[in-house]
């Protein structure tokens, strides 16, 4: 049998936790649902620029040829401070271009003491960025060339062609904003007959806000996170999925999208949120358990036995009319266990237990069939250590339905256990009643 919370303003709270019928299923997660680990939130979309700047340090070669040639050579300081802008353009997650300007004030080596000996290096260039964009660590490399400079009283002007290599990783902190770790060699002419090419160290450390060209779309998938202009709007930003299911996967390919469906790894039908259609080997319309989304009165506790509705599935206790109470079925006996825990933690608690049943048959045949059950809801509530003062049973067939009578699913509703709270002082009569409609 089924039991069924009635709520009620005086109901106490420990009486809350009086259960009703069998438990739905629980709703599918949130379209978007839960955020991705940082590891894989802030990893690089296509289509986006990226401003920034760096400082660092920079390694003349000894041999350098960035001098003016009426001049006297001299080597540069062993190292210098390096700043500068950059900007890049990736047009593709993996692949893009970037342009850089960078000042390197140093001093030639013999008369770093003497202002006169002050130089400041320059540069600017441009190279290719390979990078892996599949996680907010991003590793790179960089392949390209550039004009390579010095102004100085010391050592004049000149401007060199130059090429450099290099790589790093970039580590998106944030959405908009990237942590850059850059080591590089830049290659340029070397001094002298003997030596054609040297190769300049150089040690990068920058900050870059990378600036979506187009909306983002975290999980790559063509269509666009939420809360932005662009469209179409990916109801699923992080799992990847298609335009017909707005943006979420399909695992099981039965065309329900994973976040509406209840069973999203095995194929199913759409008028069952994707799950498969109900099994009930004993054609007792009671169906098997373990399924998703079992109407009431849930799942059949006698798979193997066609049973009653009434009885989860099971066949009727008192099938021969002789007379005797109902038996608690095992899916009702929890329930009831909490409920006499509370009335004996609360002696002031006083319960009318209401039997109901469909419209289905004789209305007096109702009334004591409904009657019979809530005694023994009665009967189990004492066995329990509840005093039989404080318990009264009533029987009222099939006048108070809450539910249409015309389905299946209206009838098994209908027929249940209510325990409905005793207020006043009125006193309980021991001995069972039926009450048809319109009764007290």
């Amino acid at each position: 049998m089924r039991l069924r919370r009635i709520c009620s303003q005086s109901l106490p709270v420990a009486l809350a936790i009086l259960v009703g019928g069998p438990a739905s299923a629980a709703p599918p997660s949130s379209p978007d649902g839960p955020e991705a680990p940082w590891i894989r939130r802030f990893r690089p979309s296509p289509q986006r620029l990226e401003p920034g700047v760096f400082a660092g340090a920079f390694f003349p070669s000894s041999n350098h040829e960035l001098y003016q040639y009426d001049k006297l050579w001299q080597a540069y300081a062993r190292a210098a401070p390096s700043f500068g802008l950059r900007l890049a353009y990736l047009p593709l997650r993996f692949l893009g271009a970037e342009i850089e300007g960078s000042l390197t004030p140093t001093a030639v080596a013999e008369t770093m003491s003497n202002s006169g000996g002050r130089a400041l290096l320059f540069a600017g260039r441009g190279h290719l960025i390979a990078q892996l964009p599949f996680y907010s660590v991003v590793p790179f490399v960089v392949l390209g060339g550039g004009l390579l400079g010095t102004r100085g009283d010391t050592l004049g002007k000149d401007v060199d062609l130059s090429g450099h290599f290099g790589g790093g990783v970039k580590v998106y902190v944030h959405r908009n904003i990237a942590v850059r770790f850059d080591v590089r060699g830049t290659v340029g002419s070397g001094h002298g007959t003997e030596t054609r090419r040297v190769v300049y160290p150089e040690v990068l450390l920058g900050i870059s806000v990378p600036l979506a060209l187009r909306g983002r779309d975290s999980d790559g998938d063509g269509l666009f996170d939420p809360g932005q202009r662009a469209r179409p709007t990916d109801e699923c930003p992080q799992r990847p999925g298609d335009l017909r299911h707005r943006g979420c996967p399909d695992h099981d390919d039965d065309l329900v999208p994973d976040p509406d469906d209840h069973c999203p790894a095995e194929p199913g039908l759409a008028d069952r949120h994707g799950c498969p259609r109900l099994r009930d080997r004993d054609n007792d319309h009671v169906y098997d358990p373990g399924q998703v989304d079992i109407p009431p009165p849930g799942g059949d506790e006698c798979p193997d036995v066609p049973g009653d509705p009434a009885y989860i599935g099971c066949p009727v206790p008192d099938s021969d009319q002789d007379g005797d109470l109902d038996t608690i079925t095992t899916g009702s006996r929890p329930a009831l266990d909490r409920a006499a825990s509370v009335m004996v933690t609360y002696p002031g608690i006083r319960i009318e237990i209401q039997g109901h049943t469909d419209d289905e048959g004789d209305p007096l045949l109702n009334e004591a069939l409904s009657l019979r059950r809530a005694e023994a809801v009665r009967k189990y509530l004492i066995q329990a250590g509840v005093p039989a003062q404080r318990l009264r049973a009533a029987g009222f067939g099939g006048s108070k339905p809450i539910a249409e009578n015309r389905t299946a699913a209206g009838k098994a509703k209908n027929r249940r256990i209510e325990l409905v709270l005793i207020t006043g002082t009125e006193s309980i009569d021991a001995a069972p009643t039926t009450k048809p409609a319109g009764g007290p």
